[in-house]
């Protein structure tokens, strides 16, 4: 036999020699390779060259898109960015029962919460391998008496809870940030020396005691600011420390000064200029 009869190794290469009928013509019948059945019929779509953008275009896109707008909304007029305005239109729409606009806004959020998760999950991943490779060498240097690394964030203020998927940085996380930490540390010192000397007014003067009791309250909520917000080393590494309860904290003193600035009816002296007038200079 030769190596043009020589039996095909496929089965499949066989069969569509060998077999006759519905599906398998004659050989000479067949389409063969690389050559159109049809060739008068629709030609290939060529494909297209890349746009070109302009090299500002993009940025004229993202300030467009970022543009503050005055819409009405009821009886109040709210500002919102384009984009942000776009969305809500495309949510209004769907709430009307249009139902690509539900399909659009549907993919826009769950794309919007899949990254989300996403760069939570890498924050996570990110800050459990600093705190890993880390500890262990802080520890050992405790061990020996050695000094520690100057590394931010410290493993120590990393406070990672599996359980919620939740991960927190309490302290400095680089020497910037460790600058501006230690100058707020240092001017709560401050304030708590001049709340000293405010009681110590008080008493000299007791007509003004309210109006020193404000001042007094002025500058314990400053401190309090910089406990919540910027607590030091020996709070943020206590073991009782909770973070979630902290971030609580923080959301009811943003919201309380808020309302309070609302509140507050406006002038052009500050309380401490009011001080030094009653001083006399």
């Amino acid at each position: 036999m030769s190596e043009k009869d020589d039996p095909p190794n496929d089965p499949a290469e066989h069969t569509s020699k060998t077999a006759l009928g519905y599906g398998h013509p004659p050989a000479e019948h067949r389409f063969k390779k690389g050559v159109s059945g049809n060739p008068g019929g629709r030609p290939h779509k060529r494909k297209e060259l890349p746009a070109v953008v302009l090299p500002g275009l993009h940025r004229l896109v993202i300030d467009e898109a970022y543009r503050q707008v005055r819409l009405r909304e009821g009886d109040k007029t709210i500002e919102l960015s384009v984009i942000q305005a776009t969305i809500r239109a495309l949510g209004v729409s769907g709430m009307k029962g249009d139902r690509i606009s539900q399909l659009a806004f549907k993919e826009i959020v769950a794309a919007a919460e899949a990254e989300i998760v996403a760069d939570r999950i890498a924050e996570l991943d990110a800050l459990c391998d600093h705190k890993g490779r880390w500890e262990p060498v802080f520890e050992q240097c405790k061990k020996e008496g050695r000094p520690c690394p100057d590394i931010l964030p410290h493993p120590d203020d990393i406070l990672v809870d599996l359980r919620r998927g939740d991960v927190q940085i309490v302290g400095p996380w680089d020497k910037r940030h460790k600058r501006e930490w230690d100058q707020m540390q240092s001017r709560k010192v401050e304030y708590l020396e001049e709340i000293d000397e405010l009681r110590k007014r008080q008493k000299r003067k007791p007509d003004q005691a309210a109006f020193w009791a404000d001042e007094i309250a002025s500058m314990r909520q400053l401190c309090e600011f910089i406990d919540v917000f910027l607590p030091d080393e020996v709070t943020r590494r206590d073991p009782g420390f909770d973070p979630h309860k902290r971030r609580r904290r923080m959301d009811a003193l943003i919201a309380e000064r808020t309302n309070r600035r609302a509140r507050a009816p406006r002038s052009t002296t500050s309380a401490s200029g009011r001080a030094r007038k009653d001083q006399g200079g």
